[in-house]
């Protein structure tokens, strides 16, 4: 059985390494490479191709929503968004080296969407619904923190440290060491129809007073002007998928579950 997190600060290490691996690109590297005489083209054009698998992750997302473990993918995210942090670091700072750059910075975003999804996979399945709210902001607080340490953090070693490879260490030893909130997420295998739970009927029937979903098999709530004849208990419940017939799950009266 699946661990149940009720803490949900502890969204906020495990969101780091993906700020951390946009905040590294746009700011700390940015000012080494602009201080070993690069062009400020060139860093922006590499901050940009940070950005660029982010628009395109939603093609690989089913695939770590519904292959293996999600704390293998969260781990293989966390691993390559350090190790191509170092490997960043300890490369000459000269534009002989953009190619090698480019293609680090493509690894490294492309692994923190893993570090992204993966999380969300663990505030959806490990989460209680009602401390999900409270996951999604220190998760976001995660987002915004990692890219703080990754910009500000890094570009403090990279102005006060001699050896431009410390900032990346520093770094990647973060991303390395997020096991203690890492620990807390214990997730088997995710099966594709996870999404088809009893839980998310509530949804499926709020979706359907907004118009007709025929992929989900509901209708719209009779209307006002529907002339169907509900009993005063059916009302009391709540929902219908047809007019006239009281939904199979209805919604719980207030004080129960």
């Amino acid at each position: 059985m699946s661990a149940v997190i009720r803490y949900p600060i502890v969204f906020m290490p495990l969101f780091a390494p993906f700020g951390i691996s946009s905040g590294y690109v746009s700011v700390t590297l940015g000012f080494l490479l602009a201080r070993a005489g690069v062009s400020t083209a060139i860093i922006g054009a590499l901050i940009a191709l940070s950005v660029w698998p982010q628009t395109w992750k939603m093609f690989w997302a089913p695939v770590v929503d519904t292959v293996g473990n999600p704390k293998l993918w969260y781990g293989l995210g966390t691993t390559l968004v350090g190790g191509t942090i170092l490997l960043m670091s300890v490369l000459p700072m000269t534009q002989g080296e953009i190619g090698v750059f480019s293609t680090l910075i493509v690894i490294s975003s492309i692994a923190s969407t893993a570090v992204s999804m993966s999380t969300e996979i663990f505030m959806a399945n490990q989460t209680p619904a009602e401390l999900r709210g409270r996951a999604s902001g220190w998760s976001q607080a995660g987002n915004l923190g990692g890219a703080g340490i990754g910009g500000g953090l890094g570009l403090l070693l990279a102005e006060h440290v001699p050896h431009a490879w410390v900032s990346g260490a520093v770094l990647a030893a973060i991303c390395f060491n997020d096991e203690p909130a890492f620990g807390a997420c214990e997730v088997g295998d995710v099966a594709p129809d996870r999404l088809l739970s009893p839980e998310f009927e509530p949804a499926k029937l709020a979706i359907a007073q907004s118009g007709p979903q025929p992929a989900l098999g509901i209708r719209r709530f009779p209307s006002k002007r529907s002339r169907v004849r509900v009993r005063s208990s059916d009302r009391r419940h709540g929902c219908f998928l047809e007019e006239g017939k009281p939904s199979p799950n209805p919604l719980p009266r207030a004080g129960e579950g």
